[in-house]
């Protein structure tokens, strides 16, 4: 899958499944391979409210969270108006 992925912020998380507002409104999403290696590696780097990251959505209509974004480049991802 080519291009660029939708970014949002984490509002809130259940075990395995965030809620993440972006510019289309609230997404449902599931962890995605690279998001769940990197928690089965350290627990603590899974997302937390307040969080940016990258979405992928999925023919069949799933959205999977991907991976977060650092601290340093979520602070210049505006959200559009």
């Amino acid at each position: 899958m080519g291009g660029r992925r939708p970014v949002g912020c984490v509002l809130r998380v259940e075990t395995g499944v965030a809620v993440v507002l972006t510019d289309a409104g609230e997404r449902r999403a599931s962890y995605g391979a690279r998001m769940l290696a990197t928690v089965a590696r350290d627990r603590a780097s899974a997302p937390k409210p307040g969080d940016w990251v990258t979405l992928c959505t999925w023919p069949d209509g799933r959205v999977t969270l991907e991976e977060c974004l650092t601290p340093r480049v979520a602070r210049v991802l505006p959200f559009r108006r």
